[in-house]
């Protein structure tokens, strides 16, 4: 390819562009301050060159290069966006005339296809997939029309569709090389088509349809024509008049869904300005027209719309221009490019330019192609930069219809059709109930593009809320087991396949003390394919989401867990190729084929509203988490304020007086307590001791006891003594089942768990009395240095000591 020349650069460096403007829109008023478009240059390209790819990472335009005269091969060139040069670089493409172009949606491959391999043959077109980064031709696919009407690629699949001008449309799976049977989207005899638009929020082709002046569509979910789905365009009555004509190309705002038809004037049609195209604007969302009906150059080639600006372009034909509609005035500026002497006037349609224009960047680059206008049979390229504000998108409303559209009120509650709620894990014994729980999740922000119905949960904008659950939280770690009723409906494309359903519910939520968990649901759906609906198996329970690091924060008996479920850098192999972003599998899975598409990284531009947003749950405990203080554990010395409730040294120690010891048990005391108590005591006297046993006592109880003692009420020993105790001892002073507490010292080693119980039965005093603390104390001598080995084989040498010590006092 020759080097690049400015040929017309010099002579029109210093034109800014020609701009006419109409009043044919909506209002009849521009803004304040109006963006404006200056043309900059234009360059040598290909050969035959319209349709134009652009790689904005690669910083390249793509276009074809069909063959020269003398039979060499085509090619695909590019421009360098960056500095506007073209690239001596370019592929080769084995057939002699390709014409349209796309791009992979991660800029690795170029899908070309050409008009025609062969000659007498109507399925002789083909594809030929292209290496971006090596030039190298991966595969070539036939059997496609040799006369295409248009060529679309679907991000979300790699998967391309070729339009005919019958109104068929051939699916093409790029990466198995395999064509699909065609589909026909008219039920007229003759049909005659020729644009078309991939609608990837709606998962919609829309086509339009010539000689009946209709729109109609196919879903790229069932792959089949929707008969219901056709729009009248040609006998519309807007502002008085039929608008008459046929639809010839669509383009299609998607943030805010609006369709643009260009209706071109046909030999029959009685229009005031046959060299003028009419843009008809659809609301996509009820299929109805809205606003006037605006008037463009004639015999629109192409249209697109700026993502940033929402600006429609069209580049037109026979007038040699582009038409910039501004979507907050709805009125049109012109760039003429005859005027600016970039492509000469010859009078001759041909010469004229065919135009497809592009933009890039942050949406202030503008270029067109014009085919047949350079020098030494060479096509060219223009470019336009646009400045100035950014309209503000202002809907067009139908006719009779109010400026502002009051806002629709939430659907009522449905009954959720799936099985009860989940029953959380069992509960761990240290786990409090969890009330008022509430989970808040929006999913992600592809489910926002999907018409959804709580059903029994609430819907707050984008976020559902359940309520009303059912489960634990374990303080300790942090873990939970939650689970909650209710659903929701998700109507995928309401209004264009309104049998697509999914239902989602009865979410369970299960954290482990590391921070992850699983969320699963019941899921369900349905799907028309082939003519028949398909169903799910009922109901089945998956993990919708997993996550690690949960987030858990408490204040009081408040609890708040906030995760993001895990998505990139999973891996997912069910696609047409490998993803590295995905839902858990078991979930992708049990979809039909035709729905897994929305639960994966395909590669797609859409990729990033699949990823799952963070969900948040909040929960009150039925009672407030016991925090242990520091400085309560065990270790020699205690003091204990004066309460009259329970004291903690390992279990329960409530004190009238003053505990000072080391305690592993509880007692209630009345009075001062002091020593190292692995058990628990209530005593209404002196109690003196080293106890293997269990006791109750109403005096002074000194000893070591080998039973059963019993002292004005129960007393069972499971070892000997009183109050350092390797065993379990209840006391108290009540004739009955009421503990009493001390009202004089404690002092005891006691090395077992003492607990004061609250139901044992009644014992009459009358029947055992109690003996008298002096006699037992004169009995422990030759028992002490028993005990105390005992006590060293309970690992209690600290009590041997002091009790040692004591007897000899």
């Amino acid at each position: 390819m020759k080097k690049p020349k400015k040929t017309w650069g010099g002579k029109v460096a210093a034109l800014v562009a020609v701009i006419v403007l109409s009043t044919s829109g909506v209002s009849s008023a521009f803004a304040a301050e109006n963006p404006t478009y200056e043309y900059k240059n234009v360059v040598d390209a290909g050969r035959v060159s319209c349709y134009l790819a652009y790689d904005k990472n690669a910083e390249r335009l793509y276009f074809t290069n069909r063959s020269s005269k003398d039979n060499s091969s085509a090619s695909i060139g590019w421009l360098n966006t960056a500095d506007n040069t073209v690239s001596e670089k370019t592929f080769n493409v084995s057939s002699k005339q390709p014409e349209f172009i796309q791009l992979s949606a991660d800029g690795s491959k170029l899908y070309v296809l050409s008009y025609s391999a062969g000659r007498g043959d109507d399925t002789a077109g083909r594809i030929s997939v292209i290496n971006t980064e090596t030039g190298e031709t991966l595969k070539e696919i036939n059997g496609l029309p040799v006369y295409p009407g248009d060529f679309l690629y679907d991000p979300e699949t790699d998967d391309v569709y070729v339009t005919d001008g019958k109104a068929n449309i051939y699916r093409v799976d790029t990466n198995a090389g395999t064509v699909y049977e065609p589909v026909k989207v008219s039920d007229e005899k003759y049909p005659s088509s020729k644009g078309a638009f991939l609608d990837t929020k709606n998962r919609i082709i829309w086509m339009a349809i010539g000689r009946d002046s209709t729109i109609s569509a196919y879903s790229l979910v069932t792959h089949k024509w929707i008969p219901d789905s056709k729009i009248e365009i040609g006998s519309l009555i807007v502002d008085g008049k039929e608008i008459g004509g046929r639809p010839a190309h669509l383009a299609m705002d998607t943030k805010n869904e609006y369709l643009y038809v260009d209706v071109q004037a046909g030999f029959r049609d009685k229009w005031e300005r046959k060299d003028q195209d009419k843009i008809v604007i659809i609301r996509v969302k009820d299929r109805k027209q809205v606003g006037s009906v605006i008037r463009v150059g004639n015999r629109v080639t192409g249209m697109y719309v700026n993502p940033k600006t929402n600006e429609i372009y069209t580049a037109n034909q026979l007038s040699n221009s582009v038409s910039v509609i501004n979507p907050e005035t709805w009125d049109v500026a012109t760039v003429d490019f005859t005027a600016l002497g970039v492509t000469p006037d010859r009078g001759n349609p041909s010469a004229s330019s065919d135009t497809c224009s592009l933009n890039y960047s942050n949406g202030d680059k503008i270029y067109v192609s014009h085919p047949f206008n350079g020098a030494d049979g060479h096509s060219r390229i223009s470019l336009t930069e646009r400045s100035g504000p950014i309209p503000t998108f202002v809907s067009p409303k139908a006719s009779g219809e109010e400026e502002s559209t009051p806002a629709q009120p939430e659907p009522e509650n449905d009954t959720w059709p799936g099985p009860q709620e989940n029953i959380p894990n069992e509960k761990p014994e240290k786990a409090i109930e969890a009330t008022e729980a509430e989970l808040i999740w929006a999913f992600s922000d592809y489910m926002s593009a999907w018409t959804t119905v709580p059903l029994g949960s609430e819907k707050v904008k984008s976020d559902f809320h359940f309520k009303d659950a059912k489960g634990w939280f374990a303080p300790e770690g942090n873990a939970a087991s939650l689970s909650w009723p209710g659903g929701f409906l998700i109507r995928h494309y309401e209004g264009l396949v309104p049998d697509l359903k999914t239902w989602m519910g009865n979410p369970s939520l299960n954290v482990a003390e590391d921070g992850s968990g699983t969320l699963t649901m019941d899921v369900a759906w349905q799907i028309p394919s082939n003519g028949e609906l398909v169903k799910s198996n009922g109901f089945k329970r998956i993990p919708v989401a997993t996550f690690k690091n949960a987030k858990v924060t408490r204040e009081g008996k408040k609890v708040t867990v906030v995760a993001t479920p895990d998505f990139e850098g999973r891996a997912y192999n069910g696609g047409a190729k490998p993803s590295d972003g995905s839902f858990p599998e078991e979930f992708i899975n049990y979809f039909h084929p035709d729905m897994r598409a929305w639960w994966y990284k395909t590669g797609a531009n859409g990729d990033k509203n699949k990823v799952p947003l963070p969900f948040t749950v909040n929960m009150v405990l039925a009672e407030e988490p016991v925090e242990e203080a520091p400085g309560t554990e065990d270790s020699g010395s205690q003091s204990d304020p004066v309460d009259s409730g329970s004291n903690s040294s390992g279990d329960t120690d409530t004190d009238a007086g003053t505990d000072t010891g080391s305690d592993a048990g509880s007692g209630t005391d009345a009075g001062t307590d002091t020593g190292s108590d692995a058990g628990s005591g209530t005593d209404a006297g002196t109690d003196t001791g080293s106890d293997a046993g269990s006791g109750t006592d109403a005096g002074t109880d000194a000893g070591t006891d080998d039973g059963t003692d019993t002292d004005a009420g129960t007393d069972t020993d499971a070892g000997a003594g009183t109050d350092g105790d390797s065993g379990r001892q209840s006391d108290s002073a009540d004739s009955g089942s009421t503990p009493s507490s001390d009202a004089n010292a404690d002092t005891g080693a006691d090395s077992a768990t003492q607990t004061n119980l609250e139901s044992r039965p009644e014992v009459n005093p009358e029947l055992k009395p109690a003996p008298k603390k002096e006699a037992v104390l004169a009995e422990t001598g030759a028992l002490t240095w028993q005990l105390g080995i005992l006590t060293l084989l309970l690992g209690s040498g600290g009590a041997l000591l002091l009790s040692l010590r004591r007897r000899r006092q």
